[in-house]
């Protein structure tokens, strides 16, 4: 932010156009605020810094400025709040994106994927796969926002024999998808032959609860 000094203290109380120009423009050039929403977000509160520099008489449009300079620091530090709370800003992993599709297309993008080379995808679409395979075969309830860590927990507690590769999978869907860890192909191949298993197999015991719905 900008230090007030008495010269610019006397210039807040009644800047003319260009001086409140300035003022905004120099907010807009710092480090911290050169993302791209905020520029947005400034880039409109200067036009109507502006605007009300240049009408009215000199009271009311140090008013109009003022209260334009105060919505311009609050606008800041709840950005800059947000910022510093990642945890409010970030949304939980999710297993399905906008579109839901079979299980058995799920599965035919996962092998095509894996025959491309796009690991990543692989590993993702073969977890979507498993999560539409249990929805489809009552192990699972569908509700929007299904995480990966409801689909594991729901699948291993009816394939318990498969509980520890499954809780690797949900491991290896949260570093591919939302933390920037990227699959091999050992780790594709083994999305692959998991999911063919769950789906193969006769599940035991139910589940008990509500789980979730289908990942993104």
């Amino acid at each position: 932010m900008t230090p007030v000094t008495p010269a610019t203290a006397a210039l807040l109380l009644d800047p003319g156009p260009d001086e409140a120009r300035r003022l905004l423009q120099r907010e807009l050039e710092g480090s911290e605020y050169r993302e791209p929403f905020l520029q947005r977000v400034l880039g409109w509160v200067s036009d109507l810094v502006g605007a009300a520099a240049q009408g009215g008489d000199g009271l009311g449009r140090a008013a109009s400025v003022g209260l334009l300079l105060l919505l311009l620091g609050a606008a800041v530090l709840a950005l800059s709040r947000l910022r510093r709370d990642p945890a409010r800003a970030t949304p939980a992993p999710t297993v399905f994106g906008e579109v839901r599709l079979e299980a058995a297309e799920h599965r035919a993008s996962a092998r095509a994927a894996y025959d491309a080379g796009r690991w990543d995808d692989a590993v993702v679409e073969a977890v979507r796969a498993l999560a539409v395979g249990l929805v489809d075969r009552g192990l699972l309830d569908e509700q929007p926002g299904l995480t990966v860590h409801e689909v594991v927990t729901a699948a291993g507690r009816r394939f318990a024999g498969e509980r520890e590769p499954l809780d690797g999978l949900g491991r290896r869907f949260d570093e591919v998808r939302y933390g920037d860890r990227p699959a091999d192909e050992p780790a594709a191949r083994s999305a692959l032959d998991l999911e063919g298993r769950v789906a193969a197999a006769t599940p035991g015991t139910a589940v008990t609860g509500t789980v979730g719905a289908v990942p993104r």
